[in-house]
């Protein structure tokens, strides 16, 4: 064996642990970026995170979406508070009626029935025609100060009512048809109290009154203390539920 090939066998061995050493170097530069994608993986975690609070964020707009989803605000605006009883719906207000003298709380917020209860108190006047009234329009667009009369028809066999008396007083439920007549109930019982289109009629202090006739459309209901000749009435109630009882719902 001469001496150039030996020379030569050398060179190649020398050469094979240099390429060798290179080809381990790139292998531990693979390497080396997998703890950069573990890193890059950490950080998707972060993003999962990011991601969570999104969702939160998105939780909370959907509660808030179904608040106002009954499109009602609980603010009050120039026309009030707005009440919603079942197929009613329309500005709430109170009231001492025409006969001046008498003292009774505002509305102080929104209503809607079965879910909370708003309340009057106050003094009467001493004058029949001093009432504490507790009121509603029945068919008013929230924001519009247009009102339209509701009419039952056979739609509706009457009015529901759940009032709470925090003082024993007597008291009516009333409304103003389109004919001109004021027709009410008499002594409306506290708890709940099914009240038939019948049960309404002209003057209802008295018996035989003219009864009021569905076909007959209305705008405003209230119900009130009436006050009496003879001594100041005080009076306290809350309305819980009210809405007008539909026909094979």
């Amino acid at each position: 064996m001469n001496k150039s090939f030996l020379i030569f066998a050398l060179f190649l061995i020398i050469q094979g642990v240099i390429t060798g050493c290179y080809s381990n170097n790139d292998t531990g530069n693979i390497d080396s970026d997998k703890p950069d994608s573990e890193t890059d993986s950490g950080t998707g975690s972060d993003t999962t995170t990011d991601t969570i609070t999104v969702q939160d964020t998105s939780e909370d707009s959907v509660a808030e979406t179904s608040e106002t989803d009954t499109g009602i605000s609980t603010e009050s605006d120039k026309h009030g508070y707005y009440f919603i009883a079942g197929d009613w719906s329309g500005y709430g207000s109170s009231s001492i009626g025409v006969v001046n003298g008498g003292i009774i709380s505002d509305i102080t917020e929104s209503f809607i029935s079965g879910e909370g209860q708003v309340c009057v108190d106050g003094i009467l006047a001493i004058n029949y025609g001093s009432i504490g009234a507790l009121g509603m329009t029945v068919n008013q667009e929230q924001g519009s100060g247009t009102i339209k009369m509701w009419r039952p028809d056979t739609h509706y066999s009457g009015i529901y009512v759940d009032i709470n008396k925090n003082i024993d007083t007597t008291i009516r439920f009333e409304f103003a048809a389109s004919d001109g007549i004021i027709y009410c109930a008499d002594n409306v019982a506290a708890g709940g109290a099914d009240l038939q289109w019948s049960d309404f009629t002209k003057a209802c202090w008295n018996e035989g009154g003219l009864v009021y006739n569905p076909s007959l459309g209305f705008d405003k209901i209230q119900i009130y203390a009436p006050g009496d000749e003879a001594k100041e009435v005080k009076f306290s109630y809350c309305l819980n539920e009210m809405y007008p009882i539909k026909v094979n719902p």
